[in-house]
């Protein structure tokens, strides 16, 4: 019994460190963004996006809680919170991502790496970068851009050349998907959120137990 009083106190407290490092990327978000973006309109944020953000980074902590992750993996994966979360505010409030929430991030994972000689999670972040860069490249910013090939980046070097593959294809693929079935295939389709939400789902399935 004190075992699992002391397992399900380690849950709560590991799901609520999640939920306010979601908390805090989107409050830098808001912060950052209108000094960013000041020439930009901001689109609406709903309050049922913001707590599904933050229920989302709860869960995840939950099940990297409930799969025994040890401390320096729940760090990695909660700093990791902030920056997906804050990306998703971005991007959905202003269709840009600053590179503060992406490449600082990804060079955190890429220094940890190459001190622990895990050279193949380098490779990981470049394999999906050069697909969604050649064609931020040459579509020009419409419906992919930069923002989506750093998104790519990190997804690549959280979870490798495999996973990350499969997962952004399935999230472009939803993401073109929705914007058919919405009758939006005249406007640029921000791929953005989905590529933040796949990534996260990702994770959540490597964490359990």
């Amino acid at each position: 019994m004190p075992s699992l009083i002391v397992s399900v106190i380690t849950f709560l407290i590991v799901a609520l460190v999640f939920g306010g490092s979601a908390l805090v990327g989107i409050e830098l978000s808001a912060a950052l963004g209108p000094r960013l973006y000041a020439g930009r309109e901001p689109a609406q944020f709903p309050r049922a996006s913001r707590y599904a953000l933050i229920g989302s980074a709860a869960l995840l902590g939950a099940l990297a809680a409930a799969g025994r992750a040890d401390w320096q993996a729940l760090t990695l994966a909660a700093v990791v919170c902030v920056s997906l979360a804050a990306s998703w505010h971005s991007a959905a409030v202003y269709q840009k991502i600053p590179d503060f929430f992406t490449l600082v991030p990804l060079g955190a994972v890429l220094l940890a790496a190459a001190a622990q000689s895990e050279w193949f999670l380098i490779l990981g972040a470049a394999v999906p970068f050069v697909p969604f860069a050649a064609m931020a490249y040459f579509t020009k910013g419409r419906g992919f851009d930069w923002d989506d090939a750093k998104i790519a980046a990190l997804g690549g070097a959280l979870l490798g050349i495999e996973t990350s593959i499969f997962v952004l294809a399935g999230a472009c693929i939803v993401a073109v998907a929705v914007a058919y079935g919405r009758k939006r295939t005249t406007e640029a389709i921000v791929i953005a959120p989905y590529l933040i939400g796949a990534i996260g789902a990702a994770m959540a399935v490597r964490l359990m137990p």
